[in-house]
């Protein structure tokens, strides 16, 4: 991967492309970094199909609201989020790092979960 000197790469996130988002939004393929400020509200935000293009992308949740990360109904993310639902929430303070692994399919590399009810299933 050529990284040009003018930018700077945290875990093949380019830092240069950082987008903070405040309302319902679509995560594009040229984002890098996705900041959710909602204040009061939630904030829906739609991943573009998988392609397998290795693409990496943080989001992150800045605000007060939930942030809910929906896959196209063809995609699958290794993220136990249930047959029915095709999302998963990110609560206030907490982060994902998501990469486009294969085509139609999301993983998770990394997490920083805050919240204590999220570690309940793995005891109990």
């Amino acid at each position: 991967m050529d990284r040009s000197k003018t930018r700077t790469y945290y875990n093949d996130l380019d830092l240069s492309k950082q987008r903070i988002v405040y309302t319902d939004s679509s995560i594009y393929k040229n984002d890098s970094v996705v900041v959710c400020r909602g204040e009061d509200t939630d904030i829906n935000l739609y991943l573009h199909s998988a392609s397998g293009s290795h693409s990496t992308y943080m989001i992150k949740n800045a605000g007060y609201g939930i942030v809910y990360v929906y896959l196209n109904p063809e995609d699958t993310f290794d993220l136990d989020i249930g047959d029915e639902w095709m999302f998963t929430e990110i609560f206030p303070c907490e982060s994902i790092l998501i990469t486009d692994y294969a085509p139609k399919s999301w993983v998770m590399l990394d997490f920083h979960w805050l919240w204590e009810f999220r570690f309940w299933k793995f005891f109990y």
